[in-house]
């Protein structure tokens, strides 16, 4: 293994460990340095920094695909309540579905594509509004009477029933007329 003259004891601890782990033999300039406890100190720190970084940036990509974002630390701490939040939404939503609608039921229910308000113990839900393949059509609709439009079209196809979220509730004040029919 060819290697290049360290820049820091760091990078010759990382290569040692590097080559340590592969089995091979580490060059000699490198097998003559001596690590001490500090440095490996330091690298048991910056490795579990990138873990950490990485599990964040995992946690950030969740968040923000569920539609969350945050900022500053105190952010972060609403980020993580606002996900429980609507964790349990979902959840609640499913007993009452669950003790209110039958079995067979065809469920409307007003999202922005998320599968999991969908999945309501074995009735039929889909998303609303949807495009004609029923996937998320990707945008609300402009007016009340778009709105009205396409809850006839889903109604015409067999719903029965229309779930709103608290998540969509502002649907009833942007619609007027979608509420009032």
């Amino acid at each position: 293994m060819k290697t290049q003259t360290p820049r820091s004891r760091q990078t010759v601890a990382s290569v040692k460990a590097l080559d340590v782990k592969s089995g091979t033999n580490p060059s000699p300039p490198l097998a003559r340095k001596k690590i001490t406890a500090k440095n490996d100190g330091k690298i048991l720190r910056a490795k579990v920094r990138e873990e950490l970084a990485l599990a964040l940036a995992d946690a950030r990509r969740e968040l923000t695909y569920l539609g969350i974002t945050a900022e500053s630390a105190d952010g972060h701490a609403f980020a993580a309540n606002k996900l429980t939040a609507y964790h349990d939404l979902i959840v609640r939503i499913r007993e009452i579905v669950r003790a209110t609608l039958p079995v067979n039921a065809t469920v409307a229910v007003v999202n922005k594509g998320d599968g999991e308000l969908l999945r309501l113990d074995g009735r039929t839900a889909w998303h609303f509004p949807r495009n004609a393949d029923g996937s998320y059509c990707g945008h609300y609709p402009a007016t009340s009477a778009d709105a009205i439009e396409q809850l006839e079209a889903v109604r015409a196809e067999g719903a029965k029933y229309l779930v709103i979220p608290g998540t969509a509730l502002w649907w009833l004040e942007f619609y007027g007329e979608f509420r009032a029919h």
